[in-house]
């Protein structure tokens, strides 16, 4: 082994002891925090998770930094077309393996599962307080109202009450005729479905 080669083997390791020591020790003082609450911290786990995720990035960016800095010093050649196409599906097929590479993908999965927790509690704290007003997204059905007591002669009197000022009429055609009682401004009155 050349000098150069042995420095960049130390520099490696020294980088990856570095990263695992952090990671280390991230983990641990998230553990520590969570053992002293009662109550989970949603929100330092997730930033615990993300510096986690955060240095087993910043490790393998740096791993193959160092290992391409190695095969440069290795075999110096001109890139000819051949040797990019090579490149190119070497990229397209490696799949990391390494330690790192699976400790990375466990922390951002866990970011994500620990995120939409965080996102789901805030929108039932946010929703605990305000009564549901639009009952249309709900999978249970709104109260019915009872039907309007309608004067002696009313032309609606021949119309089936839909509720929220809207009558409706089978018409002989086969089409329903609908009248709203409580049209605003820019709304029809009658509309033929």
């Amino acid at each position: 082994m050349t000098e150069e080669e042995e420095k960049l083997a130390e520099e490696a390791a020294a980088a990856k002891a570095e990263a695992q020591a952090k990671a280390d020790e991230d983990a641990k003082a998230a553990e520590d925090a969570l053992l002293q609450e009662q109550e989970i911290d949603y929100k330092t786990l997730a930033e615990a998770e993300k510096v986690r995720a955060d240095a087993a990035e910043a490790l393998i960016i740096k791993n193959k930094n160092i290992a391409k800095r190695q095969e440069g010093k290795e075999g110096e050649t001109s890139l000819t077309e051949e040797r990019v196409l090579e490149l190119i599906n070497q990229a397209k097929a490696d799949t990391d393996e390494s330690p790192e590479a699976k400790a990375l993908a466990e922390a951002q999965k866990n970011l994500r599962v620990i995120q939409a927790k965080n996102t789901e509690i805030a929108r039932a704290l946010k929703n605990k307080g305000t009564p549901v007003k639009d009952v249309a997204g709900t999978e249970r059905d709104g109260e019915k109202g009872t039907e309007p007591k309608l004067p002696e002669g009313s032309p609606l009197k021949a119309y089936k009450h839909e509720g929220n000022g809207i009558y409706s009429k089978k018409m002989p055609n086969g089409k329903t005729l609908f009248i709203n009682t409580k049209a605003s401004a820019g709304q029809q009155k009658k509309w033929v479905a």
